[in-house]
């Protein structure tokens, strides 16, 4: 009976064992996790989007963002989350396809591009293309080239088509997804942290002038940092950092619109224009 015990004991023993093992390997698995830059996918068939818009009654203006012209490379690299734990963000590199797969592959320069507050994972940068509407978070960035028809009291005037910025430009440009979009789509965004969100700009500029350089681009030293209302304040925050020294980078130039620069001051402005407070 005593050796059936110790018997039953050490069969008892070898599983736990092996649980153990089998568990301490579950666990070290993440250690095998790749954590360098890398491309996860390539768009190289975008689809102009379309808005319309009513400027006034019987004047509308038809905005077309040509995304057609741009090839998107979707990357993830290592960054922290707002917890300090490693995590890989995503982003996306576009290049123009008066650079993509030609032999010239010198870019005019890079922009690092921030964008403004979003609140679905298909308006994010590198989401891809949402059927019917084009890809959504490249609206901003393809603005290098945009297109506006105007359409007067109904009247389609063929030649009203015109072409605003950079028309065959061969600028790069770089934007990150964030925490919360993109490969970290389940989490909560880190809102309008300004400098969480400009590092993980700043590293997605880093990774992908890595991955750019293996792929044979170079490009002239300038360098746009743009931004508008949520990418207003990251690009602030952006050229703060790089202004400190944290970031080996050298900014040419940086455009901030309509940012949310100090959250209570703006916070307090709207309840002092929109608030009406009894007598």
């Amino acid at each position: 009976m005593y050796t059936m015990k110790k018997h039953t004991a050490i069969i008892l023993l070898a599983i736990v064992s092996n649980l153990l093992v089998i568990s301490c390997s579950n666990d070290s698995s993440n250690d095998s996790v790749i954590t360098e830059p890398r491309i996860v996918r390539i768009d190289e068939n975008y689809e102009n989007i379309n808005d319309p818009l009513e400027i006034m009654t019987g004047l509308t203006a038809e905005i077309v963002y040509p995304v057609s012209t741009l090839v998107g490379l979707k990357f993830v690299y290592p960054y922290v989350d707002p917890k300090g734990k490693p995590v890989m963000l995503s982003g996306i590199i576009c290049i123009p396809k008066t650079l993509y797969k030609q032999q010239d592959k010198k870019a005019q320069g890079i922009m690092l591009y921030n964008h403004y507050t979003i609140a679905t994972d298909e308006e994010c940068p590198s989401y891809g293309v949402v059927p019917g509407k084009g890809a959504k978070g490249l609206k901003e960035i393809s603005a290098l080239e945009l297109k506006v028809k105007i359409d007067a009291f109904g009247i389609n005037e063929d030649n009203g088509n015109d072409t605003i910025g950079l028309k065959n430009h061969k600028i790069i440009t770089v934007a990150a997804d964030y925490y919360g979009f993109g490969e970290t789509n389940k989490a909560v965004q880190y809102y309008c942290e300004g400098n969480y969100n400009a590092r993980a700009s700043l590293e997605a500029l880093k990774a992908a002038k890595n991955l750019l350089t293996q792929l044979g681009y170079s490009w002239d030293d300038y360098l746009l940092n743009i931004g508008y209302s949520q990418g207003g304040q990251t690009a602030i925050a952006v050229q703060k950092l790089v202004d400190s020294g944290e970031y080996n980078e050298k900014i040419s130039a940086t455009y901030a619109g309509s940012g949310p620069y100090d959250l209570t001051a703006t916070y307090h402005s709207y309840i002092d224009a929109h608030t009406c407070f009894p007598g």
